[in-house]
This record gives C-alpha cells, structure tokens and sequence, in this order.
C-alpha cells in the first residue's frame, strides 16, 4: 500500500531526527534514566512534536512501540447513564495510548479521566514500571477537563505517565502545568526544511532544483509536514505534465491513509483552489528542477499546466 511520503520517511528513533538535536539529546538522556516525568511539549503545527514523543517511546519501550493499532472506544461521559456513550478513536499499543479528547467538546473531561484510569488499571509489560498517555491538542481542553486531568496523573504516577501536545504553553492551567517537564519544541528553520526535502527526494530518486526547495520551505511556512506534502504533491503534478504514468490505485491509498485530510490542511488557503493555484503561478518547475533520476532532462517541467 502507497503511503504518504510525509510517513513513510517519519524519523523513528532520537538518532534519526535531522534537527533539533540537543533535544533529542535532551530527550535521549530521559530515556535512559528509565525515570520518564510528565510532559509538556509545546510548539508550532509542523515542528515535529508527534515524531519526537514516538521517537521516545522507542528509545524507553523498544520498538514494539511502533506496532500499533487504531481503536474506536465507547466512553459513558455519565456514569449514572452507562448506555449513553461516545466514540472516541484511540491509537495503541502495548506501552502506550494516544488520543485527542478535545474533539468531544464539553465531554472531553470524563473521557479523560477514564481513558486513563483504563489504561493506569491494566499492569505495564516488558518489565517496564509505567504505561503512557500521549494527549494530542492538550490545549483546547477544557479547564475542567485539564483540573480532572490533573488530578488523575497524581493519582495514577506509579503506573502511567501523562504526555501533552499543545502549540502553546499558555493554553494549560497553571497547577497542570507545574506538574509537567516542559519542552519547547521550535519550527524548523527555512534551511532545516530544505535540508529534509533534499534528503526525502533523493530517497524518491528525484531531482528537486535548490530554488523550488526554497520556494516550498518558504509556501510551508516552516511547517515541515506542509513542505512534505507539498513537495509529494509537485512531484506528482511534474511527472503528470510531462506525460509520466501515475497508477489511480497510489493516489487512493493515500487517500484512505489520511491524505486527503491531511493534503486539505496542507494547502496554502488562497481561497481560490489552494495548492493547485499555487503551483500554477509562476514560477513554475525551474528548468532542470524536478526529474525523476536517470531520466533525460528535456524541456523543464512545469508543475501545472
């Protein structure tokens, strides 16, 4: 099955991280203390949060880590009514769980503190003291929920481990906060992303000319899976103009992987067709910019014509 380049070159491990590195150090060295705290981790959409919080895990669980499954969970936000429930869609494995509770609005507060509670009453493997917790969009919690949260990782220390996600410090209680290690995770500088497009379009055999990496890191706006996506979504506009086979079956399956989703946030919002429109405005492919390798240059390739 087809994936996203934006995963399919997802770092796994500290080691593997091409910035940032004295916090993976950073990072690395709470590994390896076997003594992992909670954590808040705040930074811009893009700046690589997500990949660094699994990339821990790897270096603390192993890499069973990586084998996950995606679950739908019925939570009863009322424990007095148990047949009125919600789904929630959780991400797991044998160590950890992640989950965005703020998508159920005003019932994110129960939906926490059952989540943890299931996953702290279930005993950790591998002979490892602790399970984790990894809370994507940590920041539009509610504050009752963040208060109940709070209360429920005191509760539950010795068996499960709380992990926030937010873009902003600020946007957590001050007494949940205090609890947390915090992490700043910065955007990636211009050249630090196109630094990785370099790398990711060697991997893909294709030739990226040094002014249409520049032009993408710029249109990202530092956001590096933005830049992935739409470095993916040039090189497929390139090889279609110039007449180059682009199975249907590739596409789709990176629609159902989320990429679709994912491709809609990506594209820059002029209102007006988004990255398409984009990538018709000149300039286009610079000449000699976006080929696949060994293939013969010609005339330069247009990103849409």
């Amino acid at each position: 099955m087809a994936m996203l380049w934006v995963d399919k070159h997802r770092p796994h491990t500290l080691t593997e991280l091409d910035y940032h590195k004295d916090l993976s150090e950073r990072l690395h060295r709470i590994a390896r203390s076997g003594e992992m705290p909670h954590i808040l981790m705040c930074g811009p959409s893009g700046a690589g949060k997500s990949t660094r919080v699994r990339a821990l895990l790897r270096d603390i669980f192993g890499a069973s880590v990586d084998t996950v499954k995606v679950e739908t969970k019925s939570v009863a936000p009322n424990p007095n009514t148990p047949s009125n429930t919600v789904d929630i869609q959780v991400v797991t494995s044998n160590h950890h769980l992640q989950v965005t509770p703020a998508d159920l609005g005003r019932k994110d507060r129960a939906v926490v503190m059952q989540l943890i509670k299931e996953v702290a009453s279930h005993p950790p493997l591998g002979g490892h003291g602790f399970k984790v917790v990894v809370i994507e969009e940590a920041g539009a919690l509610s504050n009752e929920a963040q208060a109940a949260l709070r209360r429920t990782m005191e509760r539950y220390m010795k068996t499960c481990r709380i992990v926030l996600l937010a873009d902003s410090a600020s946007k957590i209680i001050p007494p949940l906060r205090t609890r947390c290690l915090p992490i700043r995770v910065g955007a990636p500088t211009f050249e630090e992303v196109i630094s990785v497009l370099a790398k990711v379009a060697t991997a893909e055999g294709v030739k990226l000319a040094p002014e249409l990496a520049s032009k993408i890191a710029e249109k990202s706006g530092r956001d590096m899976r933005r830049a992935m996506l739409l470095l993916e979504m040039v090189q497929m506009q390139a090889w279609m103009s110039a007449g180059r086979s682009v199975t249907r079956g590739s596409l789709a399956d990176s629609h159902r992987q989320g990429g679709k989703e994912d491709l809609a946030r990506a594209e820059p919002t002029d209102g007006n067709g988004g990255a398409r429109e984009y990538l018709r405005a000149p300039p286009s492919v610079p000449a000699g910019g976006l080929h696949p390798q060994g293939a013969s240059a010609g005339p330069p390739l247009r990103a849409a014509e």
